[in-house]
């Protein structure tokens, strides 16, 4: 049996003043632009930005531009407005971290209606210095795909490795040529790539995120650890109102692999009524009869046994998802988050498959992640991000049967097949020469 343990934890601190260039160090987002008049195109002066449903926002210059800095990535709705001229409201602004979202609005003059604008999908990020395909919530739930990684292989010069991943696992992804431990993911601040084996073994459930970011190459030296691509993903934190959904995926009634996949989401304000202080939880269960499925199967004609399912590859897994959002005053707010996956799955192995398919070996798989990021901004030009995140990793390998009860792979009164106390070597193989005999045990 093999046990496998790892640690990591990570401090970062950013500091953002208008007159330094570490902005683009950031994993927030920038709005800026310009207002006018729609006539003649003369600048607003004093011109109000507001992003709904925060406490953002800034007033135009003398020149009619603006800024706002310091944006968690999502989606919001921009409130403009100026004495005497018609309010307008831009909704569905995409911010992404790390990239400035130009929005320049004219206002009409005159007492007029509020004017509402829907903004239009972008299909790419002209201001990105390199290659950033995004995915928010909506794209992701029109989307036939389940997953980060299939959601990052839709993405050109992206391929999943064959084979790799299964019905619920993490698949392996190659971009452009490199190697599948060379792509950094990040949840919410916090990498989860495994320090040993650069593996990720993390994911979050489709509705829960918030916002995917999977750059291409060319990005910034801060993200060191990663040579081909890099995935930030940023979890849902909740909204002003109540919301529930529940899916339910099942193939039980329609062929025999069992693929089973059951989310449930909730999220609204803590207090009722209470817009600064929000919640999301998600929740999400897999079971499948077979987690690996093979176009071929299995088919002995001498022992009359045949099966489109591989035999002992089953597999179950949970996903939870939490997240808040408080709003502490004075442009200061809290995130705390969590992302915890466990996943129990079996090792198809050919030569056991006839008579020994209990005895593939089991695998007990453990991805906790944490963080808290507390955010202050300090007027218009200058704001500080703490981000605090905690990872561990925990992997547990062994046989199908018996798994870490050590003392009964050697013990003859737990596996009456084993002829000799302490010595499983007599069970090679059948009579064929080719398949082992019932009892013979895997322990790596």
């Amino acid at each position: 049996m093999n046990k496998i343990y790892t640690f990591s934890f990570t401090v970062l601190l950013i500091v953002f003043s208008v007159f330094t260039n570490v902005f683009a160090q950031s994993s927030a987002g920038k709005l800026a632009g310009k207002i006018v008049d729609s006539e003649t195109r003369e600048p607003l002066i004093g011109a109000n930005i507001i992003l709904l449903g925060t406490d953002l926002g800034a007033a135009a210059d003398i020149n009619g531009e603006y800024f706002i800095l310091n944006i968690a990535p999502g989606a919001y709705d921009v409130k403009v407005s100026y004495v005497g001229y018609g309010e307008k409201i831009v909704t569905d602004i995409r911010i992404v971290g790390g990239i400035t979202f130009e929005l320049n609005v004219d206002l009409s003059s005159g007492f007029e209606l509020q004017e509402i604008v829907v903004s239009d999908k972008k299909l790419f990020e002209e201001n990105a210095t390199n290659t950033v395909r995004i995915f928010d919530t909506d794209q992701i739930n029109q989307l036939p795909v389940r997953g980060v990684e299939q959601l990052a292989s839709l993405q050109a010069g992206v391929v999943i490795a064959e084979g790799s991943g299964g019905a619920g696992g993490n698949a392996t992804i190659n971009v452009r040529g490199g190697r599948g431990s060379e792509v950094l993911f990040i949840v919410d601040g916090v990498v989860q790539n495994d320090a040993l084996f650069r593996q990720n073994f993390s994911q979050v459930s489709n509705g829960a995120i918030e916002q995917l970011a999977f750059q291409v190459g060319g990005f910034e030296a801060k993200f060191g650890q990663s040579q081909s691509g890099v995935i930030n993903i940023t979890t849902k934190s909740g909204s002003q109102n109540y919301s529930a959904f529940i899916d339910v995926q099942s193939s039980t009634f329609t062929d025999d692999f069992g693929y089973n996949i059951y989310t449930a989401n909730f999220g609204g304000p803590i207090i009722p009524g209470q817009k600064d202080h929000t919640f999301f939880l998600s929740a999400e269960r897999g079971w499948f009869l077979d987690g690996n499925p093979s176009a071929v199967g299995i088919d002995f004609p001498s022992i009359d046994k045949s099966s489109s399912v591989l035999p002992g590859n089953s597999e179950s897994l949970w996903r939870y998802s939490a997240k808040t959002y408080s709003n502490l005053g004075n442009q200061v707010t809290l995130r705390l988050g969590a992302n915890v996956n466990t996943r129990e799955f079996r090792n198809f192995v050919y030569l056991y498959s006839k008579a020994n398919a209990e005895h593939n070996p089991r695998t007990k798989r453990n991805n906790l992640s944490f963080s808290a990021r507390l955010s202050q901004n300090f007027g218009a030009n200058t704001f500080y991000n703490l981000t605090l995140g905690y990872k561990i990793f925990n992997d547990e390998r062994g046989d199908g049967v018996f798994f870490n009860d050590l003392e009964a792979y050697g013990d003859t009164l737990t596996n009456p097949l084993m002829p000799i106390q302490g010595d499983d070597a007599t069970l090679r193989q059948d009579d064929v020469g080719i398949f082992t005999d019932p009892g013979r045990l895997n322990n790596f």
